[in-house]
């Protein structure tokens, strides 16, 4: 059997975008374009 680590290493408390290497006003556009999809698909 394959031991797979499993333990979390980051925790994202604000922009994920902005984690991802996005510039700041690019990551809090696509942060508003997840949250009003969310928002859609409900």
């Amino acid at each position: 059997m394959i031991d797979i680590d499993t333990s979390i290493t980051h925790v994202t408390n604000g922009n994920v975008f902005a984690d991802l290497g996005f510039s700041p006003e690019e990551a809090e556009k696509l942060k508003i374009k997840v949250q009003l999809m969310c928002l859609v698909s409900e």
